[in-house]
């Protein structure tokens, strides 16, 4: 009943929407694409989804989506495991003031004992598994309050001065000084293994490197909430939304396995090739959703005629990172009821016979609702060098660094892994969007992505998906409400 309530209390939303458009379409006289019109998705995830939904709630039935993939929801993957699903893609909703939270808090899928997902600090929370190496309590706090206030501190330059000074950059001078101030150089290698920990937690939350992560990122990210805030789901998760926003989208007009390898938009009529060699029938309009890490790839062969400069320029400097998760299946937990957290710390010249693989991995948790699970967070350099690595060569290197780590020898391998591979995915490229050094200084943005391809007064090639929005860029947010901005741009002709 509640899913029923859900789905009416949208439709209401869509048709008040609706009169709203079509209102400012007739009063600003402009040119909208005909009901009839055959409309192309490229995507299946969340934005392509949105942008077929709403469509078809405004009128247009000959929609279809193309997916290269086996399945539906891009960036947001969940799976079946045991009574719930695992989220091998997207797992957290930022903010509250999206349309996202109002579906998952009508679906009661947000946990309920932790609505508001605190950021757990890794420097503060948890235990420091250093191998032979002893982090005394004095250094831990001695770290913590010198790195806690930098976020903070970074946000508030990002509003001032240099925008394209980047956040690793800021660091290093931060850090030097506190070197100098703590005045203990037979301490700088576990200082060092501090801020490799602290560094991992930070481009795990902005997947880019920090080297590569710019103060004009933090000006321009906006949830539109006060505060910020990440609100996590229980089991069901990802599987739940992404269920419900796919509720009025046939599976006949959604297409998988059928990768779009070029967009021929020269004529009056677009046309679509397949990789398969196929050319479906011609479309009046075309949305693109494919990720900017598969955009960075393959801009340069997927449109004719070829994108604008300006869009190309965006597509390349605009930074793609990643992020991975491994899960790691147990047949039981081999840590302890009341662990929090397990952040690796290797210091350099403390533990014998430690590969340099041990530095891939930093923190890993219980999951929250199987116990019998300990998810990890890679981040900076690290996913794409464990997604070059097989199922087994990470068992053995994860089980290694933990039994070095944590001194115990009775660890056991896990008996399955469960992870996908992002960024050797050629779909993908990555997991999501930032705003790089190079495209502060080269004033590159998300909106001249998004901006339409309009031959003869009619947009033919339109662009939606997180890195396409120019607030909530990185979020399912924004994949979602790009999707419907380029639905309603072909209902009011509004280019």
């Amino acid at each position: 009943m509640r899913f029923l309530l859900l789905i009416a209390v949208v439709q209401v939303f869509a048709v008040v929407i609706a009169v709203r458009v079509t209102e400012k379409r007739q009063a600003g006289g402009a040119r909208s694409l005909p009901k009839n019109a055959p409309i192309a998705i490229v995507g299946a995830g969340f934005a392509g989804l949105a942008a077929a939904s709403r469509l078809i709630s405004l009128g247009y039935n000959d929609v279809t989506i193309f997916e290269a993939t086996n399945r539906t929801g891009g960036r947001v993957y969940p799976i079946a495991f045991a009574d719930g699903y695992i989220q091998l893609g997207a797992e957290y909703i930022n903010g509250r003031k999206n349309p996202i939270y109002e579906i998952a808090r009508n679906l009661n899928v947000l946990e309920a004992d932790n609505d508001e997902e605190e950021d757990d600090d890794p420097l503060e929370n948890g235990i420091l598994a250093a191998g032979d190496c002893t982090v005394s309590q004095n250094d831990r706090n001695a770290f913590t309050e010198f790195a806690s206030p930098l976020m903070d501190k970074y946000e508030s330059m990002a509003g001032q001065g240099d925008q394209t000074r980047s956040i690793g950059q800021l660091y290093s001078q931060d850090y030097q000084r506190f070197l100098s101030n703590q005045r203990a150089t037979d301490k700088k290698s576990v200082y060092d293994a501090l801020t490799r920990l602290y560094r991992s937690s930070y481009e795990a939350e902005w997947s880019a490197d920090w080297n590569d992560l710019s103060l004009l990122n933090y000006d321009q990210f906006d949830t539109g909430d006060s505060e910020s805030e990440e609100h996590s789901m229980n089991k069901m998760g990802y599987k739940a939304v992404l269920d419900f926003i796919s509720t009025n989208v046939s599976r006949d007009k959604i297409k998988l396995n059928s990768r779009v390898t070029n967009i021929d938009y020269s004529g009056n009529e677009v046309k679509i090739r397949l990789e398969s060699g196929l050319q479906p029938k011609t479309f009046q309009a075309v949305i693109v959703t494919a990720s900017l890490g598969h955009l960075k790839k393959f801009a340069r062969s997927l449109f004719t005629p070829q994108l604008s400069r300006t869009k190309l320029t965006a597509i390349d400097t605009l930074g793609f990172g990643s992020i991975g998760k491994l899960f790691l299946v147990y047949n039981q937990p081999w840590w302890s009821q009341n662990t929090e957290t397990i952040n690796i710390l290797p210091v350099d010249g403390c533990t014998t016979n430690s590969p340099a693989t041990d530095k891939l991995f930093t923190t890993f948790h219980p999951m929250a609702w199987n116990n019998n699970v300990l998810q990890g967070w890679l981040s900076g350099s690290a996913p794409a060098a464990i997604d070059a690595m097989s199922d087994d060569q990470v068992k053995t290197a994860v089980t290694g660094v933990f039994r070095r780590m944590l001194r115990n020898n009775t660890i056991p391998e896990p008996t399955r892994i469960l992870r996908n591979k992002w960024t050797t995915d050629p779909l993908f490229g990555g997991t999501y969007s930032y705003i790089s050094v190079a495209a502060a200084k080269n004033g590159a943005s998300f909106d001249q992505i998004a901006t339409p391809i309009v031959v003869n007064g009619q947009a033919k090639v339109l662009f939606a998906g997180e890195a396409t929005h120019p607030d909530v860029y990185q979020t399912t947010i924004g994949a979602y409400i790009s999707g419907r901005r380029e639905a309603d741009r072909l209902f009011l002709g509004n280019w």
